[in-house]
């Protein structure tokens, strides 16, 4: 359960600092040379999603399956945000606040296989399965467009980071937004009437009713999924840069330096001991 949480909490603050770094990156580098970086490394992720990722999960499924997981995700924003980064500030931020708070009016929507725009709507924004040919299937666990606000808006905030920002401006900025996130959070979820599916009193089971209430939806992200966790990375990020010489905070630099290394690894490390214990043992059939 907290492995699950964890994965959940920091999906939203990856992409985010995605965003953010392409800004810092962009601050020595000219327009040209990030538009080159993005669409490098963007295609570089998505070949990673279907050429090494995705053959992983092969044998575990019955027939060959694309996932299109996060790794692809981040490519596709990558992408994308080589055009979007040349918006003006404030239109990109309009446009990432668009995609974050008002995707979910778009939920209603639901495509079928035989319409024509059904692989389009999979990869924006419905969950689904795309037939492929040969036999292949391409699976959208990831729909970009709520993702796409989020890198944009991470990329928005860029500025607050430049050299020439006082740390305690910086740091004020980011614990307003924290804290605005994480009560808009609270007011809307209250509310309920909106960013996700409705919450439910169950009588006579608090427990149940509290999970209820924090129970929410991450494919594709909601509004109410994204408030808090990204509030919170927010005030995390104030938090490690006032301990930035803590032990903690240089062991963390050491997997963050090298991030995608111990993604690959430990699901290559998984597959191995998955497939491993299938040859050995044989499938549980839910025993």
């Amino acid at each position: 359960g907290f492995a699950r949480f964890v994965v959940s909490f920091c999906a939203p603050i990856f992409v985010a600092l995605t965003g953010l770094g392409v800004y810092l990156f962009s601050i020595n580098h000219t327009v040209e040379e990030t538009t080159s970086y993005l669409l490098k490394r963007g295609l570089l992720l998505i070949a990673i999603e279907l050429v090494y990722l995705s053959p992983l999960y092969w044998g575990i499924v019955p027939q060959p399956t694309f996932w299109l997981q996060v790794i692809w995700c981040i490519g596709i924003c990558m992408i994308a945000l080589a055009l979007l980064m040349r918006l003006p500030r404030p239109a990109l931020i309009t446009f990432g606040l668009i995609a974050v708070c008002l995707h979910n009016l778009l939920d209603p929507i639901r495509l079928t296989p035989d319409d024509a725009l059904f692989p389009v709507w999979a990869i924006l924004h419905q969950r689904d399965v795309i037939a492929l040919p040969f036999g292949f299937v391409a699976k959208t666990t990831y729909p970009i467009l709520p993702w796409l606000g989020v890198i944009s808006l991470g990329f928005g905030i860029g500025n607050w980071f430049r050299p020439d920002v006082a740390p305690a401006t910086r740091q004020r900025n980011l614990l307003l937004l924290g804290y605005g996130m994480i009560a808009a959070f609270i007011v809307l979820r209250l509310l309920n009437v909106y960013g996700d599916k409705p919450w439910y009193v169950v009588e006579g089971d608090p427990v149940r009713t509290i999970i209820s209430f924090i129970s929410m939806t991450k494919y594709p992200p909601s509004l109410l999924f994204l408030l808090p966790t990204l509030g919170g990375g927010a005030l995390l990020l104030v938090l490690f840069e006032r301990i930035n010489a803590s032990r903690l905070v240089a062991a963390l630099a050491v997997f963050g330096g090298a991030p995608m290394f111990f993604y690959l690894l430990h699901l290559t490390v998984l597959r191995i001991l998955y497939h491993s214990a299938l040859a050995t043992w044989g499938p549980n059939d839910g025993k």
